[in-house]
């Protein structure tokens, strides 16, 4: 198995069709803040899931706000940016759950998918 970060959509969409343990086939599936507040506005709380290990991570505004700022031709939201920050961190080896076509346009001109 491997370790993955997720931004809103997926996970909102399996909450949708109530497949959330589908997320099981990672070990670890991290979520920063803002997509945890993101996923709390729309009804689905994960504090409580055991299975994957989800781990909830601060990221600041310091951290994030340059990758907004500078993605000009990309709509790259705060929380998308999140995401990205925890990608970059981990040298783009950890999968990134996304449906958002900007932050997959961001993770691949940095030679990952």
């Amino acid at each position: 198995m491997a370790d993955a970060i997720a931004d809103t959509g997926p996970i909102l969409h399996l909450h949708e069709i109530g497949q959330l343990q589908i997320l099981n086939i990672f070990d670890r599936l991290t979520v920063p803040n803002l997509v945890a507040d993101e996923l709390r506005a729309h009804g689905v709380d994960l504090g409580n899931r055991q299975s994957p290990h989800i781990e909830f991570v601060n990221v600041e505004e310091s951290q994030w706000h340059d990758v907004v700022n500078q993605s000009k031709h990309l709509a790259i939201h705060p929380a998308d940016a999140q995401v990205f920050v925890l990608a970059r961190s981990s040298s783009f080896l950890k999968f990134v759950l996304s449906d958002d076509l900007d932050l997959r346009r961001l993770l691949e001109s940095q030679g990952t998918t």
